[in-house]
């Protein structure tokens, strides 16, 4: 049964990755939309502070996904 969730994760992780590309304008528009979102909802749950915690974390982890950091 755990084979199931790990192939799904791994589907899933290959989805997102191709998604958040630079290669089309339906990537940009998809960062933009992932942007936008997150900024929205660390408005609704924090204010000005957690809308700006909820990008730089989300800007984090995109460069993370991206392989911009060495670790």
């Amino acid at each position: 049964m755990l084979d199931y969730a790990v192939v799904a994760g791994a589907l899933l992780g290959e989805k997102v990755n191709s998604l958040l590309n630079f290669d089309s304008l339906s990537g940009y528009a998809s960062i933009l939309g992932a942007g936008l979102a997150l900024a929205a909802l660390g408005y609704l749950i924090k204010g000005w502070w957690g809308s700006f915690i909820a990008l730089l974390v989300g800007g984090f982890l995109f460069l993370y996904i991206k392989d911009f950091f060495p670790f």
